[in-house]
């Protein structure tokens, strides 16, 4: 019987995100819902350091005390400062423990990959498939989704073309 995928992530990432010091995948992949969207936007977590001379513990949940160096774009990183006890409530909240006791903020670009609303260029169609692809969607009455529905196209069709030029 098949299995979600999300139930092995944990197990999968361990060894990569603990090289960073992250106990779990969570707190990368769920940073948003953690410190509410506003946050999320201008800083992201880089690693979370427990105490020196802390013996390794083989049950995670039971380290305590954790310092989190997040990396913050500019001046939000004033109302992260701010906002560290809250931040930390939060994560402890999330964890149900105290994984975390301190935030260390460190100034600096944040890595967002591909922004939300921002994908990656497509090139001009071929005149005779953007006039098949204008034909198709013609009909649409609404010109939302008549616009949605030509990037859409000229995605596929851009992608179509990059297949068969592999």
């Amino acid at each position: 019987m098949a299995t979600a995928i999300g139930k092995h992530v944990d197990r999968l990432t361990r060894g990569a995100f603990g090289a960073h010091g992250f106990a779990y995948a969570q707190i990368l992949t769920h940073w948003e819902t953690i410190v509410g969207p506003e946050l999320a936007e201008f800083c992201q977590p880089e690693r979370l350091r427990w105490p020196a001379g802390q013996e390794r513990i083989r049950h995670e949940r039971r380290r305590l005390g954790g310092t989190l160096t997040v990396r913050v774009e500019g001046p939000a990183a004033i109302e992260l400062q701010h906002e560290s006890p809250h931040v930390i409530e939060r994560l402890n909240t999330y964890y149900g423990y105290q994984a975390v006791t301190a935030i260390k903020i460190v100034q600096g670009p944040i890595n967002r990959g591909l922004e939300r609303n921002q994908r990656p260029p497509v090139g001009p169609l071929p005149a005779a498939e953007e006039a098949g692809l204008q034909r198709d969607v013609d009909h649409v009455e609404d010109e939302h989704l008549r616009q949605a529905l030509v990037r859409l196209g000229r995605g596929a069709l851009a992608a179509k073309s990059k297949r068969r030029k592999v």
